[in-house]
Parts: structure tokens; C-alpha cells; sequence
């Protein structure tokens, strides 16, 4: 596979075996693409502790951003919460947003 390790790193084993089914040319868009759109959980720790609503944004989930915002956190508890969460929603994020890049890199090829 013509994928960086460091980049693995930030998909699930399942997303890693799809990958590894494509030719090395759609690897290699996969991966530039993937650079763009990932979302790196250190950063996103640190960004979740500053301002936790801008990772709802980001994410795509502004209604739960203008809820935490709103609420001030739940009056803290769910800012901590979701100080325990942030390293779990960011991998679900990265892990969709490489199924979708798989997924349209198949249908690209279809045409």
C-alpha cells in the first residue's frame, strides 16, 4: 500500500482494508485528499478544551454547537464530557470522511 503510516493511523482497520483493494493511483488521490480533510485529534483536543463549540462546526453538527453554546456546557458537565470524547468523535469523523473519498474514488471509476 502506497498509503503513510501516519495517515493509517487516523482510519479504522476496515477503512485500511478497502484502501488497500484500490489501485496505487487511487491510493494516491486518497491519500491528498484525505490530508485535506482529516482532522487531527491532538489539535482537536487542544481546540475542544479553548472552544468546544467551533469542534461541532467543523463537524458538521451546528445544532449541538448553538445547544452547548447556549448552555454554557451544561454548566460545565458536558464540556467535560466531552473532554473524554473528543479523541472518539474525531475518529469517527476521519473514518466517514474516508469512506466517502473510497467511496466516490469507486464510483469515479465506474464511469
Amino acid at each position: 500500500m502506497k498509503i503513510d503510516p501516519a495517515l493509517l493511523k487516523h482510519m479504522s482497520i476496515m477503512t485500511q482494508d478497502m484502501l488497500s483493494k484500490l489501485p496505487p493511483e487511487d491510493q494516491e488521490k486518497f491519500a491528498n485528499e484525505f490530508k485535506e480533510k482529516m482532522i487531527d485529534p491532538t489539535t482537536w483536543g487542544l481546540l475542544a478544551v479553548l472552544v468546544p463549540p467551533v469542534a461541532y462546526i467543523k463537524m458538521g453538527e451546528i445544532p449541538l454547537a448553538i445547544l452547548f453554546f447556549a448552555t454554557f456546557g451544561g454548566c460545565g458537565v458536558w464540556w467535560l464530557f466531552e473532554l473524554g470524547m473528543v479523541k472518539n468523535r474525531v475518529a469517527k469523523y476521519n473514518d466517514r470522511v474516508a469512506g466517502e473519498i473510497i467511496q466516490t474514488l469507486k464510483f469515479m471509476k465506474n464511469d
